[in-house]
């Protein structure tokens, strides 16, 4: 008569933890490629809605939004690109809040600036940064529309000029900047880009300087090699080191401050992302204006980031894309042939 085992020896289970603990290992990375796949996916479907506002907004006043919104008879704080789009993105109830006579930041729209807007965001950025904002914290953003190769969201008349690129200095109380016309953007739409992502600022309130902060000191920008900055090279030195921690996307609604609305093709794609502290400190820059401003295309995608095309199709682009065609991306009118295709 054979006698019957009653439980699994040492070795047997050892051997079974591992096998577990190998599939294990084989499953995760699968997963986090799948949640990543996912969260890209929505990040593009996010910039869909982006173009998809612009170009409602073109039907109904003949031209794109323009970079920034009408300025105030009273204070200095003009509404954002972002603001200006909320009302074609489902959100015409949180725009309704706005008084644009005020201050964007002053107390009559501290409400409308609470809490973020989900299409804003990405699902991939963890920052937990936050602007105070009275009792709440201020609403945040991932993405940001292009001046092009120019670094001066105000160079008008320069040849690298992307689609944001506006008079913004000439405004009168009560009047907003004009928008692009599609019929200047002489590149052709589906080769001109519009908006991209972009990582948060992560450090504030820490005035610890990291690799989204500028450069504090005289820097190293007219010497880059690979730069082109419209006729601002020497611009960003003597930048203030919160700028870019308390600024980059913490505050979607405050327009007037390149950190919170206009992305630049003077950087390669993720490189503040890709580079050493020191080095991201002395290229991802702006100075104490606010209105020049070296902002990379970011995000914590695998290789690259998401970009909206100003035809309303997005695109991601790889982060070892050619500078010089990733430059001429970014000028609506530089009479360039080039294509992210």
């Amino acid at each position: 008569m054979s006698k019957k085992r009653s439980a699994f020896t040492l070795i047997e289970l050892l051997v079974v933890i591992a096998i577990i603990a190998i599939l294990i290992g084989l499953l995760l990375p699968a997963v986090q490629k799948v949640r990543e796949a996912a969260a890209r996916m929505k990040c593009q479907n996010n910039l869909k809605q982006w173009g998809l506002a612009a170009h409602n907004y073109e039907s109904t006043f003949r031209s794109l939004p323009p970079g920034e919104g009408p300025r105030p008879t009273t204070g200095s704080s003009r509404p954002s690109l972002a603001t200006l789009i909320l009302a074609y993105v489902e959100q015409a109830n949180k725009y309704n809040q706005f008084n644009f006579t005020f201050d964007v930041t002053a107390a009559q729209n501290q409400a409308a600036t609470w809490q973020d807007v989900p299409i804003f965001l990405c699902p991939s950025d963890s920052s937990a940064a936050a602007f105070p904002n009275g009792a709440s914290s201020a609403g945040r953003l991932n993405y940001f529309g292009s001046i092009g190769a120019v670094a001066d969201c105000r160079v008008v008349s320069d040849s690298m000029a992307g689609i944001f690129v506006g008079d913004y200095s000439n405004v009168q109380p009560g009047q907003a900047p004009p928008g692009t016309p599609i019929s200047s953007i002489i590149d052709g739409t589906s080769n001109t880009a519009m908006f991209a992502e972009i990582k948060r600022g992560t450090g504030y309130p820490s005035a610890t300087v990291d690799s989204q902060t500028c450069v504090s000191s005289s820097s190293n920008l007219a010497a880059a090699p690979f730069l082109y900055d419209g006729r601002t090279a020497a611009g960003c030195a003597g930048g203030s080191p919160a700028n870019l921690i308390n600024y980059t996307g913490l505050q979607y609604y405050r327009g007037g401050i390149n950190h919170n609305s206009f992305y630049t093709h003077t950087l390669p794609v993720n490189w503040n992302k890709k580079q050493s502290t020191a080095a991201a400190q002395k290229y991802n820059c702006g100075d104490s204006s606010f209105r020049r401003a070296h902002i990379a295309a970011s995000s914590y995608h695998i290789n690259g980031a998401n970009v909206g095309m100003a035809d309303g199709s997005v695109r991601f682009v790889n982060e070892a894309v050619d500078f010089t065609i990733w430059q001429a991306v970014g000028s609506r009118a530089g009479g360039e042939v080039a294509s992210l295709n």
